[in-house]
């Protein structure tokens, strides 16, 4: 390996590393920020449950496509799967972003996001 090579594969590695660190980030906010809107008026012994409910959601979120993505490993390539799965990030993005911008209002105006009585 010539040292220009190994020089550019340094600082790939760099970018990469600095990506990892943004994704990171940006998703300890999002995941601070939707926590803090769940917990919103909620008493401390109620807690519990919420944050039970929020960890049963995220690792099924992140153990369901494991196991669909090993089950459609027997009929479809990696490359397959993975353009899939982007595909399926695509239109959950777009359903949250035309979600987000048309919360449920009832005949008063106000809105019913949050309203948990």
């Amino acid at each position: 390996m010539d040292r220009h090579h190994h020089r550019d594969r340094h600082r790939h590695t760099g970018v990469v590393h600095r990506r990892n660190h943004r994704a990171g980030a940006s998703q300890g906010i999002a995941i601070s920020a939707a926590t803090r809107g769940l917990l919103h008026g909620s008493t401390p012994a109620d807690r519990a449950s919420i944050f039970g409910v929020i960890y049963l959601i995220c690792y099924s979120a992140a153990t369901f496509p494991s196991l669909i993505s090993g089950q459609l490993s027997n009929s479809f390539s990696l490359p397959q799967i993975a353009l899939g799965y982007g595909a399926l990030a695509l239109l959950a993005t777009l359903f949250a972003v035309f979600a987000a911008r048309n919360p449920c209002t009832d005949t008063s105006g106000s809105s019913q996001l949050g309203e948990w009585s």
